[in-house]
């Protein structure tokens, strides 16, 4: 998704510098000359982060900032002041801003700031849309369809949620099948069923990171473990602690880093990078691949002995053109989902259109 970005800026040659830079940088950026016109384009349109200067003709940038947040509360601000305005910029943070610079503006700057601000507002996001599906009741509810593989799968979803160990613990879980099946889904409805529901879920895709990295962010690391270790960081397994750690695409994950992942499902226990003792660990593996593992085996690419202890249990997803009973179901389920989503009134779906993709659906696409 490429972000979008308000710039309300009087000073023309700024705000085109800004824009260009930014345009550059993978956002989406557009203009605005004076906070009642941004406030416009606000209303008109949704806009994922604000750049906001103070000094505006006509609205000041604090009363900017105060109606942006009725607004369009899921847009994070960042405030521009003047040089040394500090009493400015803490009025600002109170007012919901996320950061503050000071002019001259450095553009690379801007940038960084930006960049936290969206990863931010994404993080809310999601928490407010996990916290919407908690809030419509079963979590059953979003696995959606009445196909034999899907009544089924809620079948042993549920059983699986519940599942534990004669001597403790939950059992890992291996969740198979195609790209586009849901295996994201099903995790977060196993968890949400579970004991666990109330304590975190973390999720890592094992391929968006790269590898010198993921084992950092995995087990964590203390200070002085490499170079650039200026602090200590706990990994995503102390995060998970009391809940589950989602592990999609688990199939990228190298050799060296899956035998670390064994000794942890093992010893229920995580040692950081650079560090003397372990820690225990309290955390339900769920694991994701579209690939065969297998064969991965093989190819010596993925370990049996991690491979046995993640196949405890498993999920295999069937893909829609081998549920098509389910076709109609999603369909609705989708239109109602964006109709929301846009605020718009929508009855259904004309025959033919629904014919259109039932019969895609049958010819296997």
């Amino acid at each position: 998704m490429i972000p979008s970005v308000l710039i309300i800026e009087d000073e023309r040659i700024l705000s085109e510098a800004m824009r260009d830079y930014l345009a550059g940088k993978g956002y989406e950026p557009a203009g605005a000359a004076s906070g009642e016109s941004g406030l416009r384009l606000l209303r008109e349109s949704e806009m994922d982060l604000v750049v906001l200067d103070y000094q505006l003709p006509g609205m000041d940038g604090l009363e900017t900032l105060r109606q942006i947040k009725q607004a369009a509360p899921l847009a994070e601000v960042v405030m521009v002041t003047a040089h040394g305005s500090v009493k400015v910029a803490v009025e600002a943070m109170r007012a919901g801003a996320f950061d503050y610079l000071t002019k001259p503006v450095d553009l690379e700057e801007l940038t960084v700031v930006l960049d936290k601000a969206w990863h931010h507002a994404r993080l809310q996001r999601e928490l407010r849309y996990w916290q919407g599906v908690r809030r419509e009741g079963d979590p059953l509810s979003r696995l959606i369809g009445e196909s034999e593989a899907t009544r089924l799968l809620r079948e042993q979803v549920v059983r699986l949620a519940s599942a534990h160990r004669e001597q403790g613990g939950a059992p890992p879980i291996l969740i198979t099948g195609e790209t586009g099946t849901g295996k994201g889904l099903v995790a977060r409805v196993i968890h949400d069923l579970s004991s666990r529901a109330e304590r975190p879920f973390v999720e890592l895709n094992c391929a968006a990171i790269p590898p010198a990295l993921l084992e950092s962010e995995i087990f964590g690391y203390e200070r002085g473990a490499f170079t650039d270790a200026r602090g200590a960081k706990p990994g995503l397994f102390e995060a998970a602690d009391g809940g589950s750690f989602f592990l999609d695409e688990i199939g990228a994950m190298s050799p060296e880093l899956q035998v670390k992942l064994l000794k942890v499902i093992e010893e229920q226990s995580v040692r950081r990078l650079g560090g003397l003792r372990s820690k225990g660990v309290d955390v339900r593996i769920l694991a994701a691949t579209n690939k065969d593992l297998e064969q991965a085996i093989g190819a010596g690419e993925f370990r049996a002995d991690l491979y046995d202890r993640l196949r405890e249990a498993v999920l295999e997803l069937a893909p829609l053109r081998h549920r098509r009973e389910d076709v109609l179901a999603l369909t609705g389920y989708f239109m109602r989902l964006h109709a929301r989503r846009h605020r718009v009134r929508v009855r259904g779906f004309a025959p033919e259109a629904l014919a259109k993709v039932l019969r895609r659906k049958l010819e296997g696409h």
